[in-house]
């Protein structure tokens, strides 16, 4: 995969996120034939829980002896289901429900959410709103310290 850096944007915003964040099957990470998708599925679980409304590994899919392909369940805040598959090439929408992989896209995503940027807005906005309360509630923290450091 290219570094998100090493691109330079089009003129149109939606084309330049578009070739950032999306991979091609020819994009074949070479380094990575040995990794475990499903450890590393779990790890995407985790980074992106709180976005949506849930998250699991496919119990069907999922062969945990053959762990180069792993398959995600995820039901976004809008109440959309997606079973998603993780490989070597990178993320992918293959299917409307859960533990179906029988409508594979041919469109890889580099992360997990730049797959749920491009497929979900109630997912951005979720993400915004997380985004917001983290960054305010750090703010308090902040102001309560100062306040604290004046007194004394």
């Amino acid at each position: 995969m290219q570094n998100s850096s090493d691109r330079t944007p089009s003129s149109e915003p939606s084309d330049y996120y578009q070739n950032t964040f999306k991979t091609t099957p020819n994009d074949i990470l070479t380094h990575m034939d040995n990794t475990d998708f499903i450890e590393e599925a779990k790890l995407a679980i985790g980074d992106i829980g709180s976005c949506v409304q849930s998250s699991s590994l496919s119990t069907k899919l999922n062969d945990y002896n053959k762990p180069s392909i792993a398959y995600l369940n995820m039901r976004s805040t809008d109440n959309q289901e997606y079973c998603i598959e993780l490989s070597k090439h990178g993320y992918r929408v293959v299917g409307k429900k859960f533990d179906d992989n029988r409508c594979p896209s041919p469109t890889y995503y580099e992360s997990l959410q730049a797959l749920f940027t491009q497929k979900s807005q109630s997912y951005v906005q979720s993400f915004a709103d997380n985004l917001r309360a983290k960054l305010n509630a750090e703010l308090q923290h902040e102001q309560l310290n100062k306040e604290t450091e004046e007194k004394n």
